[in-house]
């Protein structure tokens, strides 16, 4: 007996052309807005062509689609000229090919190697901040994460300029990128300021990526991202290269998605330690050792010396996630008994799966330790899935999940992060991933007794108190 699809149900409440999603709702962030909406149903429509789908099942079918039902966002139409022909916005066989071609510089080896290079660079940085006045936490990440991006994934180590010009311009690139996928198209015609201020991203976007691409230096082994999309004009170009158009698109694309990302988990892992006394101090207990030891060096596997820091991190990113994923229906399918017309926008709003009590235990409670593995959930594993899923999953997982703890392990090795205005819940705004804003942190230097063990150099690790430091 076959079931007839039905029609996908309008959410409650929403009324006029914008809906629940209007410039003011925006711009505050669409958080709110798929929170309330979290309980209509499992798939309902915001207003026409784009649609909310709040069940977990549901979302993980649509993700892990090979059947091509279903494009990825950054292929839309209306972000041809944010992504031009980088890997993201390709079709799903030229994504394939091009992300095999890509794959070897974001293998678990290279991504290890890094790790010396992320380390020294961050406690660089670290060292760097000053002592006697807050910073805007969020901005300082932004500008340390397109040093490690250019430095390490790229290997192009490009003058301070550009990074300044990145970590300046990329943001309204979110703004817009979020705006497009979730307003109607006539609004994005309205002549606004984020519209002008949008050109002025792009104009800057390109400089950073040809900046960068004249900058790189190969390493000898050509395993390199820009090496194995062709760099001609390196010697360790593979045969076969891509258009200097489709290479200069995949650096901007690499830029976006480091920034995008990276800087959000590191701005709010700094917000969750000064939070959490008792998380804080197990991270710097490893952070200590580690700098005791001389830092992370190379054949060093981060995860067996920074176990409480990795878990750490992974609960941040649970709790702090991309806002939603988007899927754009390619052609008339049906999803969980609704009827979808081709066309039709898939919003799957992950932060609200990441806090689901029915999938999550606890879900408001801050705990790395749900992710030892005698703790972890099965319907936990199913649910956070802060790096998406195959075969769309994020290409630069795995250098994600080195550089961040290590990131985190060489700041804290020096500074602890206190806020300017105690009690003060962060804001956030508009972007594809939620950053806070105007978080405004005092970089305060380690007590004398800590700081000299941090720098204790080749010593090997210390008791201190009966504590591994």
């Amino acid at each position: 007996m076959t079931t007839e699809a039905r029609k996908v149900p309008r959410a409650p409440g929403g009324r006029g052309p914008l809906s629940h999603l209007g410039f003011s709702g925006l711009y505050r962030g669409a958080e709110p807005v798929l929170a309330r909406l979290r309980s209509a149903g499992p798939l309902v429509r915001i207003r026409k062509a784009l649609y909310l789908v709040n069940d977990p099942d549901l979302m993980r079918t649509v993700l892990t689609d090979t059947t091509g039902r279903f494009a990825h966002w950054s292929a839309a139409a209306e972000l041809n000229d944010v992504f031009g022909h980088g890997l993201v916005a390709l079709g799903p066989d030229a994504y394939r090919q091009r992300r095999a071609r890509m794959l070897p510089a974001f293998t678990s080896s290279p991504a290890k190697d890094a790790g010396p290079m992320i380390y020294r660079i961050v406690s660089d940085f670290a060292a760097s901040l000053p002592e006697d006045r807050p910073v805007d936490v969020a901005a300082a990440m932004t500008r340390l994460t397109a040093k490690l991006i250019t430095h390490c994934l790229l290997r192009a180590p490009v003058a301070d300029d550009v990074l300044d010009l990145a970590a300046r311009w990329e943001p309204a690139v979110s703004q817009v990128i979020i705006c497009r996928l979730l307003m109607p198209s006539w609004a994005l015609n309205l002549p606004t300021p984020q519209r002008r201020r949008f050109r002025r991203a792009l104009a800057a976007r390109a400089e950073v990526a040809l900046r960068t691409l004249e900058a790189h230096r190969p390493p000898d082994d050509g395993e390199d991202v820009l090496s194995l999309l062709g760099n001609t004009s390196c010697p360790t170009a593979r045969r076969g290269a891509v258009s200097r158009e489709a290479l200069l698109a995949e650096i901007s694309t690499l830029v976006f998605g480091g920034l995008e990302g990276t800087v959000a988990t590191l701005a709010w892992a700094c917000h969750e330690l000064a939070s959490h006394p008792d998380i804080e101090e197990a991270v710097l207990h490893e952070a200590d050792a580690l700098a005791a030891a001389g830092g992370l060096r190379p054949g060093h596997v981060w995860a067996d010396v920074l176990p409480a820091t990795g878990r750490f991190i992974q609960e941040v990113e649970r709790v702090h996630p991309p806002t939603a994923l988007m899927r754009d229906v390619r052609r008339p399918t049906v999803l969980g008994g609704f009827h979808l017309p081709e066309g039709a926008r898939l919003c799957m709003p992950l932060r609200e799966v990441h806090h689901d009590p029915g999938l999550i235990t606890d879900p408001g409670l801050f705990d790395p330790d749900r992710w030892l593995p005698e703790n972890v959930e099965a319907s936990a594993c199913r649910a956070v899935t802060p790096f998406g899923l195959p075969p769309r999953r994020c290409i630069a997982a795995p250098l994600a999940t080195v550089l961040v703890p290590v990131a985190i392990a060489a700041m804290a090795a020096q500074r602890r992060f206190r806020p300017a205005h105690p009690g003060r819940a962060p804001r956030t705004g508009l972007r594809v991933i939620a950053h806070p804003v105007r978080l405004m942190m005092f970089p305060q230097p380690l007590p004398t007794t800590r700081a000299v063990l941090a720098g204790a150099g080749d010593h090997p690790t210390q008791q201190v108190n009966g504590t591994l430091r």
